[in-house]
């Protein structure tokens, strides 16, 4: 990652504008009592929520310790690395993350999701805490209780994902005050003081809004460079291998000589993918970050040739992952016949999670199920078959149950992709009204720029016909910022990339008409 900004509040880092690259520990060693919070951005799978797990992970096997080797490694650290190597008593943490703290490892949306009911929304995020954690482990009802002593006693390490995940303004407005009042009362009131705790909140950046936090560092994670891809590959491709070993023995410890030969097998597979995506500049524009480079990874050790195309991309990827649960699982998930019954619930699943920013529940997944089964002379629309639709959906892995009866995508980006479908599937007119309605929203542009995408790259000029008609209704649909900000003008030209085939002349001069008026 690096730095993006500093409030004048935060340490200076440098008395340059120039970003600097930098690690999590660098992050976690800024946290002072003076300053206890980060914000951590970045775009769609780049590793905001797989940063705050690595972290919850590791402060929570330090957590373990006693206090007393606690102390004992701490004398062993001052005393020297090389002898702390040797000495160590049980796990230490990685350098940088220190103080070993407990871990609280909360997503920011459930939170709205509490507040949107009418019974809950004066609810605290103290009390949300409690609450939650209650329901998480019910033999364990103090659990909340406990971890707010600690948290009074600055022992612990908040981590809050996914502010961008709240749609609602007024919901947003709502949820950043009451972070912000939890932050403040559990941040230090001296600033020598030794026991603190810390916080770390992270977004995407498109739809972050950060007035509520000018006073922390502000931090992005950067795209992976070409060494980094390369080290992700060859630490990933031998791990699947091993664990697709275990998989199809049933076993969960492999002898030494199948992990030779795994490792083995999963490092040509590294280099098979690295090939291709050298020789496949699409894709590996894609693959910048860890979730778009282990979908590629995923198609080529499927034995499938890597598409152009990022609309491509997604479409292989849900045949894929099915395709994979087949195999491991050794039976049949969805016949082909189904497959296009399966995106379509999808779409609908998709469209319903990301107009509401919350969790599907099991009853409206029911509900949406059956009431599309019902229109399908095909299916017997029993309870059982709507139930064994539900778990072939949830073993495909795409659709995931996030909690008790709750269900949302394995990641948002399937989410757009998914929505995108569903777009596509209503009447031009509807679609264009849609555009027109939503088209300045954040939330709804990746899903806009994949199905304009889609369309321009089929073969009937009926439908690419109505890619550049999209076009022209986002470049003549603005709001009342649109002057300054030329959020039409951007949108459009996002899409324009995105695209595999050239518009007609008329779109680009418009393009490029309105782009030099900007600049002007």
């Amino acid at each position: 990652m690096h730095v993006v900004w500093h409030s004048q509040r935060g340490q200076n880092i440098s008395n340059t504008r120039q970003p600097q690259k930098i690690n999590v520990e660098y992050v976690m060693k800024q946290l002072t009592a003076k300053q206890p919070g980060a914000v951590i951005l970045g775009p769609p799978g780049s590793g905001k929520s797989t940063t705050l797990r690595w972290l919850a992970y590791h402060m929570a096997r330090s957590s373990r310790l006693t206090g007393w080797r606690h102390r004992l490694n701490s004398l062993l650290w001052l005393l020297g690395h090389t002898i702390q190597r040797y000495q160590k008593l049980g796990y230490v943490l990685p350098d940088g993350l220190a103080p070993a703290q407990i871990p609280i490892l909360i997503r920011i949306s459930d939170y709205a999701k509490t507040l949107s009911k009418p019974e809950n929304e004066m609810q605290s995020f103290q009390q949300f805490l409690v609450d939650y954690f209650r329901r998480l482990n019910p033999e364990q009802p103090k659990l909340g209780e406990q971890l707010l002593d600690k948290l009074e006693q600055g022992h612990c390490l908040v981590l809050m994902d996914g502010l961008d995940e709240i749609e609602d303004k007024e919901a947003w407005r709502c949820v950043t005050e009451h972070i912000t009042t939890f932050v403040t009362h559990y941040s230090p009131t001296r600033k020598n003081t030794r026991h603190f705790n810390r916080f770390i909140i992270t977004s995407r950046i498109v739809g972050y809004e950060g007035e509520k936090f000018t006073k922390y560092s502000h931090y992005t994670l950067q795209y992976l460079k070409d060494e980094q891809i390369a080290q992700f590959l060859e630490r990933w491709c031998p791990a699947v291998e091993r664990y697709q070993k275990m998989f199809t023995q049933e076993t969960k410890i492999l002898t030494t000589q199948q992990k030779i030969q795994a490792d083995k097998e999963g490092l040509e597979q590294k280099e098979y993918l690295w090939e291709a995506l050298q020789h496949n500049p699409n894709i590996r524009q894609l693959a910048v970050n860890p979730l778009m480079l282990t979908i590629p990874a995923m198609i080529q050790q499927s034995g499938k040739t890597l598409p152009h195309r990022r609309i491509e991309l997604f479409q292989i990827v849900t045949l894929t992952l099915l395709d994979n649960w087949n195999q491991e699982k050794g039976c049949s998930v969805f016949l082909a016949e189904e497959m296009s019954l399966v995106e379509e619930i999808l779409g609908l699943l998709a469209y319903q999670i990301h107009s509401s920013n919350l969790f599907l529940t099991e009853t409206r997944l029911k509900e949406i199920v059956s009431r599309k089964m019902n229109g399908l002379s095909d299916y017997n629309k029993t309870e059982k078959n709507v139930r064994d639709f539900i778990d072939s959906l949830r073993i495909s892995g795409i659709l995931i149950e996030s909690g008790e009866s709750l269900f949302s995508f394995m990641h948002r980006t399937f989410q757009e992709y998914f929505v995108a479908q569903y777009l596509l599937r209503l009447p031009l007119d509807q679609l264009q009204l849609f555009i027109q309605k939503c088209c300045h929203q954040a939330s709804w542009h990746e899903p806009l720029q994949l199905l304009i995408a889609y369309k321009n790259m089929q073969n009937s000029p009926k439908e690419r016909q109505e890619a550049s008609d999209l076009l022209h209704i986002l470049l003549e649909t603005s709001d009342e910022y649109d002057e300054f900000l030329h959020h039409s003008l951007i949108l459009a030209a996002n899409c324009v990339v995105d695209c595999s085939l050239w518009f007609d002349g008329e779109i680009q001069c418009h393009i490029a008409k309105k782009g030099m008026g900007s600049v002007e």
